[in-house]
């Protein structure tokens, strides 16, 4: 009886399957699912000499973070993490010193290999995130090193103090 069952019509049956396989194939790849991350990092790059932001850190990235609503297929998004991703911006599109950053899938960055976001990610939204262009300031501070005072402690001496006239020059907003 089990036997009649799998091969009465088995061409049918056969034909069936692979339908139901192929359906569930497509459906499956595209279910898509929204997640929030926050504590995106930004990198800005191509940033003009005479101009910088506060908070920009030496490596380019800034030290505020953006939250992201990222909408995509379902095996991806469910996989990233903030660690995983990272905006890219190009400070030479600024149009003004008030900078309203609108993320795109252009600017999104895996820096996972194993992930790719241009295929999978469907949509991007972030709230309102302005950047602060202002004028980059240089400025030479000087410093006074004093003479030691007191007793050095036990195994040490006082030899000599190098420059007592120091000048450290620092840029910044």
């Amino acid at each position: 009886m089990i036997a009649q069952f799998f091969l009465h019509n088995w061409q049918r049956k056969l034909v069936a399957l692979l339908t139901a396989i192929i359906i569930w194939l497509f459906v499956n790849h595209s279910i898509n699912e929204t997640q929030t991350i926050s504590n995106v990092p930004i990198r800005i790059i191509n940033l003009p000499q005479d101009k910088t932001i506060q908070g920009l850190l030496p490596n380019g990235i800034l030290s505020r973070r953006i939250t992201l609503t990222l909408k995509g297929s379902k095996d991806v998004v469910e996989q990233l993490e903030p660690g995983d991703l990272e905006v890219l911006l190009d400070a030479s599109t600024a149009d003004n010193d008030d900078w309203i950053v609108t993320v795109s899938k252009k600017n999104l960055i895996s820096l996972n290999p194993a992930i790719d976001l241009s295929q999978h990610i469907a949509q991007i939204n972030n709230n309102e995130f302005v950047i602060k262009l202002s004028k980059l300031v240089t400025a030479k501070i000087p410093l006074t090193i004093e003479s030691p005072r007191g007793v050095p402690p036990q195994g040490y001496e006082y030899l000599d103090i190098w420059p007592q006239h120091l000048i450290q020059t620092i840029s910044g907003p």
